[in-house]
């Protein structure tokens, strides 16, 4: 498996991608009205060049016997976030997931941070169930609109080093309030 980082170049490839995981991944739970909506506003070439010219985010695409399977967004400013991590059906099962994780924990130990958090859309139950066998902990949730459509995300934490649940969490719940 081999991990680059996305450039702009690769806008359309970028988009692509991201269409095709989130489609796979909750198209059997969304209406297409609502699919689309999302497609349209947070996927657009617009808004993904926004993203990958943003100094506080980076996307990387995995590839699996130079295949495209996936593709991972990570937003770095006081917390370190995985906010996407998307794999391609035919590509779940065989370690990918596992690829990206390690390569996100060891960037952030690599810039010093002592945990890392993400969302999870709460019907998503084999991302929860992953998460879960990482050693995430969930420890808040919110609600996220997709289209017309109010749903529920977990949020999970995993800490590089012990003993700072409690200080990252009234960090990052601070911060929510604000």
């Amino acid at each position: 498996m081999r991990i680059v980082q996305v450039h702009l170049s690769e806008l359309s490839l970028l988009q692509e991608i991201s269409k095709n995981t989130l489609e796979e991944t909750f198209a059997a739970f969304n209406t297409k009205e609502d699919l689309t909506h999302y497609f349209e506003h947070n996927l657009s070439m617009d808004q993904l060049a926004l993203e990958l010219q943003s100094p506080a985010s980076s996307f990387y695409f995995i590839y699996v016997e130079e295949e495209l399977s996936g593709y991972m967004k990570l937003n770095i400013s006081e917390t370190f976030e995985i906010e996407r991590m998307y794999i391609l059906k035919k590509f779940q099962g065989i370690g990918v997931g596992k690829t990206f994780m390690n390569f996100a924990y060891t960037h952030a130990q690599s810039l010093g941070f002592k945990s890392l958090w993400l969302c999870v859309w709460g019907h998503n139950h084999k991302a929860i169930a992953f998460y879960e066998s990482l050693c995430f902990q969930q420890f808040c949730e919110h609600d996220f609109l997709l289209g017309s459509d109010l749903q529920r995300d977990i949020l999970y934490t995993f800490y590089l080093e012990p003993l700072i649940f409690f200080e990252f969490r009234f960090l990052f719940i601070v911060k929510l309030k604000k």
